[in-house]
């Protein structure tokens, strides 16, 4: 079992909240419809769950425990029901930024590289999880224009 004092309870909300305002960024980078959201969270919680059990290490096991949890994906829900997409971007670069600044500073160099790659992968399922710009299943992308800026975004805060 990993020991979260190394981080404030704060802290520990941030880790475990800076992976999914990454995914949630992505999903809401683009003007996918209900079908296209919900496909790019089942394939990160699909995901998750498969990280549970192969995490690398016990730091990124605890973070994937919470990120497991079901009040995890109440934030696209939220975020779509407030229709505040420019918002959560700007709070997920936001976290992302500061959750790597929080690892770097207190964690291995192993656990830093470890959860950047956590979150990136994450954002990436999403953006890869459904087609986007296609018509009935036709045509499209799999990753579309936005997503890849936003990715590219993402990428950008955790270094």
């Amino acid at each position: 079992m990993y020991d979260r004092s190394v981080f404030s309870p704060e802290e520990w909300q941030l880790l475990s909240r800076a992976p999914m305002m990454a995914v949630s960024a992505v999903i809401f980078a683009d003007k996918g419809g209900m079908m296209s959201m919900l496909k790019e969270m089942m394939a990160v919680l699909s995901r998750l769950q498969q990280l549970a059990k192969e995490a690398p290490n016990e730091f990124i096991r605890a973070v994937v425990e919470d990120l497991n949890k079901p009040d995890a994906i109440e934030l696209p829900k939220k975020v779509r029901e407030e229709n505040m997409p420019a918002l959560l971007r700007k709070n997920a670069l936001a976290d992302c930024r500061e959750a790597s600044r929080l690892v770097s500073s207190r964690l291995s160099l192993e656990d830093g590289i470890a959860y950047r790659a956590l979150v990136m992968e994450c954002a990436q399922k999403a953006a890869e999880a459904s087609k986007e710009g296609g018509f009935l299943g036709f045509g499209g992308v799999l990753v579309s224009p936005e997503e890849e800026k936003m990715l590219a975004e993402i990428r950008s805060a955790l270094s």
